[in-house]
């Protein structure tokens, strides 16, 4: 099972969510990003997919049915997308 994706830095958080929720099935989205959440739910690998502000404070548990991908102030993905 795949955990990291660094094929996706430099591409928008959005479509960057796109391909993992893709190639993984299973998934529910929570986009985050200026003090907006936008929430995103199928019933089709991950629990959840999140982005995230580069800056944004995270909690350090780490879970196996999440994907944190950290966006900059243009949702370009700036860190290696990966299990969180």
């Amino acid at each position: 099972k795949k955990s990291k994706w660094p094929e996706l830095v430099g591409k928008k958080g959005t479509d960057a969510a796109r391909i993992i929720k893709q190639e993984t099935g299973r998934y529910a989205i929570a986009y985050v990003y200026l003090n907006k959440t936008m929430y995103l739910f199928s019933n089709t690998g991950f629990t959840n997919v999140v982005v995230l502000n580069e800056n944004a404070a995270t909690t350090m548990h780490f879970r196996t049915d999440r994907v944190r991908i950290f966006v900059n102030k243009n949702g370009i993905v700036t860190r290696v997308p990966a299990i969180a």
